[in-house]
């Protein structure tokens, strides 16, 4: 009867927070590019920055790394210049 090693049982928890902080800046984007689209700005701003935090927290595959840093800029360009020099 083996038990899993406090190694392994770590490398399996990070993975897994990982996969939620994937989802979870997803989510945030998802809500930041809404919000942009109704020209709710300071919205899309927040959305944005908490976006930012997360993808600098998560370890992510460099294809699901780059495909959010897509969207991130693309969250960025569609906000106007003026919300962007006020962060």
């Amino acid at each position: 009867m083996n038990s899993p090693s406090p190694r392994s049982s770590l490398q399996r928890l990070r993975a897994k927070t990982d996969r939620q902080l994937a989802v979870l800046l997803r989510h945030e984007l998802d809500r930041g590019l809404a919000h942009a689209t109704q020209s709710r700005y300071c919205e899309a701003m927040r959305s944005l920055e908490n976006a930012e935090t997360l993808f600098a927290m998560a370890e992510l595959k460099e294809a699901d790394r780059v495909r959010l840093q897509e969207i991130i800029d693309q969250l960025r360009d569609s906000l106007p210049a003026r919300t962007m020099s006020a962060a």
